[in-house]
């Protein structure tokens, strides 16, 4: 009889335990669930990015194709246009010590 009690309350201690297991066994069933979704979304969400980042790259560098023979078409007149206002402060510059040697003459 005393092992009949035994084996009662071992069946009984083993069927509460699973009753306390099965619960957090379907809670962590569900939480494997919901971790999946959320890295399946990153996943597509950072997939998503990942294209928009490629095709910002090939607007840029599309841009900088379009963009590069009028910028160096500026630079060109840039330095065309300093060279002309050098000369012309060299011109200015000689004009002015022409009429400083002519005002000290007239003295």
């Amino acid at each position: 009889m005393s092992e009949d009690t035994t084996q009662q309350l071992l069946v009984a201690r083993v069927n509460h335990l699973i009753s306390i297991v099965e619960p957090i066994s379907g809670q962590l069933i569900n939480l494997e669930e919901h971790v999946n979704e959320r890295l399946d979304n990153l996943e597509n969400q950072q997939a998503a990015l990942s294209a928009r980042f490629d095709n910002l790259e090939t607007k840029v560098d599309q841009r900088l194709r379009d963009t590069r023979p009028i910028w160096e078409n500026v630079l060109s007149q840039l330095a065309e246009l300093h060279k002309e206002v050098e000369e012309l402060r060299a011109e200015t510059s000689s004009g002015f010590r022409a009429v400083d040697r002519k005002i000290r003459r007239s003295q």
